[in-house]
């Protein structure tokens, strides 16, 4: 079996009006980039997120950028070893020992368990300092460095989140 690298990051940014983005980027173990993604989360997230949290970074970081990772690439996901690397602890540990510490992270370590079962995954969760996650540039939307390292971009629809 094959072995891909999968990295996600969060963000929740703003100080009155708080906004997040999320960006992931598979890679193969080569090194070689695949894909990526790269989004705002969308207001309804953003909502549920905040009714929990004033600074929702652990949501940020777990749910939806792991959740739209294997909801994209599951069919590649499938047929390898992978190692998620995360740069938030918290989110890590989580996604370890299959429980979230919020209401919100409970029903997305959920998902994301189910994901992992009807998939068949073979997943593994990592800590990436936050200067060596390459997942960190299409998070704050700029995708200049994985695409030159031959990365496509592909589209997290909104279905991802509901």
């Amino acid at each position: 079996m094959d072995t891909l690298l999968v990295f996600t990051d969060g963000a929740c940014e703003g100080e009155n009006e708080k906004h997040g983005s999320i960006g992931g980027v598979i890679v193969h173990r080569t090194g070689q980039s695949y894909q990526h993604f790269s989004c705002v989360v969308p207001l309804e997230f953003m909502n549920a997120a905040l009714s929990e949290s004033a600074n929702p970074i652990y949501e940020l970081e777990l749910l939806p950028p792991v959740h739209v990772a294997i909801s994209l690439w599951g069919d590649l996901l499938r047929s390898a070893h992978t190692v998620f690397y995360l740069d938030n602890d918290a989110a890590r540990a989580a996604l370890c020992k299959g429980c979230g510490g919020t209401k919100l992270g409970r029903n997305f370590v959920q998902r994301i368990m189910e994901n992992e079962s009807t998939l068949r995954l073979k997943s593994w969760y990592a800590r990436v300092p936050s200067h060596s996650n390459i997942s960190d540039g299409p998070r704050r939307l700029d995708c200049t460095e994985v695409k030159q390292l031959g990365s496509i971009e592909v589209k997290a629809g909104l279905e991802c989140y509901s």
